[in-house]
């Protein structure tokens, strides 16, 4: 079972809890299964970036960016949390065992706050968790859909 892990961080944390979670919860995963969405794109350093301003309110777009612009084909899950999150790492693929990475199956804390309005979205919390499957899903609708409104509480929505 091979998992990626995609955090989300921002420069002003580059050098803090980047280097902590590497120190600690991530200390045996291989560095090529890391992906921070972050400030710059310099992938010799793991980090991501296709244009989004380092901000909290741009946190939807760099998630927005990240099914544009990457495929991970060769992992069975992705794993999103932020770069303060502590990951028992060790623990993780037991969770995973009893499901199917080729269904679409996610995991993490679902917030509602504006379903009525828009929509339910993953966020916050220890991470959440997708599937490859669902990732590849999730990820064919957003580059169909060019034009998403991005809302301010981390989701988008396309106006059709």
């Amino acid at each position: 079972m091979r998992i990626a892990y995609v955090l989300l961080t921002c420069e002003k944390y580059s050098n803090t809890r980047v280097i902590w979670q590497l120190e600690t919860s991530l200390s045996h995963v291989p560095r090529e299964d890391i992906y921070y969405l972050g400030h710059t794109m310099d992938q010799a350093k793991r980090f991501f970036n296709w244009g989004a301003a380092d901000d909290y309110n741009s946190l939807p777009v760099k998630m927005l960016h990240l099914f544009q612009n990457m495929s991970f084909d060769s992992y069975d899950w992705i794993f999103i949390a932020d770069d303060d999150t502590y990951i028992v790492t060790e623990r993780l693929p037991a969770l995973l065992i009893p499901y199917d990475s080729t269904q679409c199956v996610s995991m993490g804390k679902v917030l509602d706050h504006i379903k009525h309005e828009y929509f339910e979205y993953y966020s916050g919390g220890a991470g959440t968790i997708l599937s490859r499957a669902l990732f590849d899903k999730v990820r064919a609708h957003v580059r169909a859909h060019p034009n998403p409104i991005i809302h301010w509480c981390a989701g988008y929505r396309d106006w059709e």
